[in-house]
């Protein structure tokens, strides 16, 4: 099965290879995002791709960025292939967030009780 694992090209420069996406200058200024089949979790690359993964990513990450427009800008210019997205320049905002399904136990009882921060 053919796996996008790994993406390189000499003619753009690439400016950031993280667990799952690798970022590239493009000629014209934007960004070029190829998403890999790479899997991550725990914070670790596994060894073993996952066939169409990226494609799907991508795909996900396109159709939301598409159905918020209106709502806000955003840095998607264009789908160049499944695995590929050109984008603006952008200033990343930093925020990391967990977020959970439902809410069980003392948590849920705090929250019930006006309770908002929790573990710190």
């Amino acid at each position: 099965m053919n796996t996008l694992n790994h993406f390189a090209t000499p003619q753009l420069e690439l400016l950031h290879r993280g667990k799952v996406r690798d970022s590239y200058r493009a000629p014209s200024g934007e960004r070029l995002i190829v998403v890999t089949d790479r899997l991550s979790a725990f914070d670790s690359v596994l060894e073993t791709p996952v066939a169409h993964k990226g494609a799907v990513l991508n795909g996900l990450a396109a159709f939301w960025f598409d159905k918020t427009q209106h709502i806000i800008p955003n840095h998607v210019i264009a789908l160049l292939d499944p695995n590929v997205t050109l984008a603006k320049e952008a200033e990343p905002i930093r925020v990391e967030m967990i977020v959970r399904n439902y809410l069980t136990g003392s948590m849920w009882r705090g929250y019930q009780q006006g309770q908002r921060t929790f573990s710190g």
